[in-house]
């Protein structure tokens, strides 16, 4: 994201051991919510992989980017937008709301070939990472441009995440959903010239509150510690 390659590992390396203990809590306590838990490892890896582009990029060597840049753009583009759904309707109980959420997961997979796999099937020819304003843009070409503003392509993927925070099970109340949306509004105003890796930026640090939420998290479920606590 911002500033510098030791900022993005920094918060990757951060992240790791938060996520560990979110999927402990979630094991002990409710295992519906381990596909929510394994969300501050994923932004891990999604960090660092950003501090490698960082490096390359810092030496010059736009090629050496393209493969961590497409690690963290498999995050980026096609994995969050289907996870959102996805532990949505794993941690749902209403079963009505968790159909809704499952074919909506199914439509957000959509976003692995729209989006993603035109990347990975010619990386030299659609993806150039660059600095731009201490930040890092991710120059990219894709089939859906030539039909698809990518205003209106920006707008449904961000509902692709935040959706499913809104109507999905309100466990943590409204405010992840909300601390998400404005992040996006923010970064969609100031920083549109580097939106996905800024805002990916801002999603890890809003992550980071999950320890906290896992912390004070009643069990639902009475189920027995399996992992030696």
């Amino acid at each position: 994201m911002c500033y510098s390659a030791e900022a993005s590992f920094a918060l990757g390396a951060t992240l790791f051991p938060i996520g560990a203990y979110c999927l402990r809590s979630a094991w002990i306590k409710n295992r519906r919510l381990v596909p929510l838990a394994v969300i501050p490892i994923g932004l891990g890896v999604q960090q660092v992989s950003e501090g490698y582009v960082w490096l390359a990029l810092n030496a010059g060597d736009t090629s050496g980017a393209r493969p961590p840049g497409l690690v963290f753009l498999f995050f980026a583009l096609a994995l969050w937008p289907f996870w959102s759904p996805v532990q949505a309707a794993i941690s749902e109980t209403r079963p009505t709301r968790r159909l809704s959420l499952v074919a909506f997961a199914v439509l957000a997979s959509g976003w692995l070939w729209l989006l993603f796999y035109p990347l990975l099937a010619d990386p030299d020819g659609r993806l150039t990472p660059v600095v731009t304003h201490h930040s890092i843009r991710y120059a990219i070409t894709l089939p859906v441009d030539e039909y698809v503003p990518r205003t209106v392509v920006r707008i449904v993927y961000l509902i692709s995440i935040v959706l499913p925070l809104v109507i999905g099970p309100r466990l943590f109340g409204p405010i992840p959903g909300l601390l998400l949306a404005a992040s996006a509004v923010v970064t969609a105003v100031v920083f549109e010239y580097a939106f996905a890796s800024v805002w990916c930026f801002f999603a890890a640090i809003v992550s980071l509150g999950l320890g906290y939420i896992f912390a004070r998290l009643p069990s639902h479920e009475p189920i027995p510690d399996r992992l030696g606590a």
